[in-house]
């Protein structure tokens, strides 16, 4: 497995929904590398702040403690997760009863200080205190082109709650190009959080084929950009950037059927198309690809796919075309003589079987034979 496939994520729907989602999910997440689980949690208000009462409390500390025993068990193999709630907010100014105007100082505070209250039990009216396991960040999320109505006050907003927090700080953000986000944009924003996930569908593309040339160029396009290779002042981030591609895994609806056909959006179509961005990458020399580590898919369903999300063919795909992706060398050429097809693995220190000593263990052995023979028929 390649570094940027190692480390893969998971979507998970509202805390109080995914009791059945874990149990028939978490080895699956442990066997696919999904390191980071993302479950979509709570709305901000137009204040800045969360709507949360006692039911939810409760399904978030059992939802905690699911994720814990699953690591203390051996059944977990040692794996360990990133937990990082999705926040989410309405940024459509036609909708004044739920809009947060982030440009408004006092709820751009307000803001910060609800993240805060989310994700660090040493806070005061911590939501989280007496947890079984804290929270290991927080990813806030603009997926929507229009979202970022000011771009440098969503900076300033997402360095402030790591400076608040203190955990993992990620973005969601739109795809590239295409009237959605350009380079420099995906570059800034990268700057200021740990971890990007770009979402790469929506695409009103119509054929698997289509969808897989889409994501060859968003891999290849973010990754370029992230790393400030296009443009020729910019800096290369050093402080462990992850760049996370969202895999789409969801239904049709009648408010994206017209940007998003899942017959054409698929797993395997987004795999396969981020392994040739990755490997255009490598043929470029292009050293952008270390900042990427992984994808991540919606698990919102318990794997039978009647509401459309993650079927049991989706995480097959998963598996086979993008987390147990190998990437063996080429094959020899067809008509390559047959002696300089190697014959296993060479062990450490020897040489490759080339035949002969295959051959002079097999005389040795007869004559070894034919002369404890002799000794029995004489004796």
């Amino acid at each position: 497995m390649a570094s940027w496939n190692s480390t893969n994520g998971a979507w998970l729907p509202g805390i109080w929904d995914t009791s059945d989602v874990l149990n028939t999910t978490r080895d699956f997440m442990r066997d696919h590398k999904i390191t980071y689980l993302f479950p979509t949690t709570q709305t901000l208000t137009k204040d800045g702040k969360f709507a949360i009462n006692g039911i939810f409390m409760t399904y978030l500390h059992q939802f905690m403690n699911t994720i814990k025993e699953y690591e203390d068990s051996p059944r977990s193999c040692g794996a360990k997760f990133k937990v990082i709630p999705v926040v989410k907010a309405c940024f459509k100014k036609e909708n004044p009863d739920e809009y947060l105007d982030l440009s408004n100082q006092e709820v751009r505070e307000e803001t910060v200080k609800s993240i805060r209250k989310f994700v660090v039990a040493e806070t005061e009216n911590s939501f989280v205190k007496g947890m079984p396991r804290e929270f290991d960040g927080v990813q806030f999320s603009v997926e929507h082109e229009e979202d970022v109505y000011d771009f440098e006050i969503l900076k300033a907003f997402m360095r402030a709650i790591k400076s608040a927090t203190g955990k993992i700080t990620s973005l969601a953000v739109p795809r590239f190009g295409g009237g959605s986000w350009a380079s420099s944009r995906f570059y800034y924003a990268a700057l200021y959080v740990d971890i990007l996930a770009p979402m790469c569908y929506n695409s009103s593309c119509q054929t698997a084929e289509e969808y897989q040339t889409f994501m060859k160029d968003q891999v290849h396009n973010i990754l370029h950009a992230v790393s400030g290779k296009y443009t020729r002042n910019h800096g290369r981030p050093t402080h462990g950037l992850k760049v996370l591609f969202g895999f789409p895994c969801f239904p049709d609806s009648e408010d994206t059927k017209a940007v998003h056909n899942s017959a054409a959006e698929t797993i395997a179509a987004a795999a396969k198309g981020a392994v040739d961005g990755a490997k255009e990458l490598i043929e470029e020399n292009n050293d952008s690809l270390e900042f990427a580590v992984g994808a991540s898919l919606y698990m919102f369903s318990d794997g039978q796919g009647k509401d459309g999300y993650s079927t049991k063919a989706d995480m097959d795909d998963f598996g086979k075309y993008w987390a147990f992706e190998k990437h063996n060398p080429p094959a020899p050429p067809a008509d390559a003589p047959k002696g300089d097809t190697p014959k296993g693995d060479i062990p450490k220190g020897d040489t490759p079987d080339s035949g002969l000593n295959t051959s002079l263990v097999k005389a040795v052995v007869a004559a070894i034979l034919i002369v404890c023979a002799w000794i029995i028929v004489v004796g």
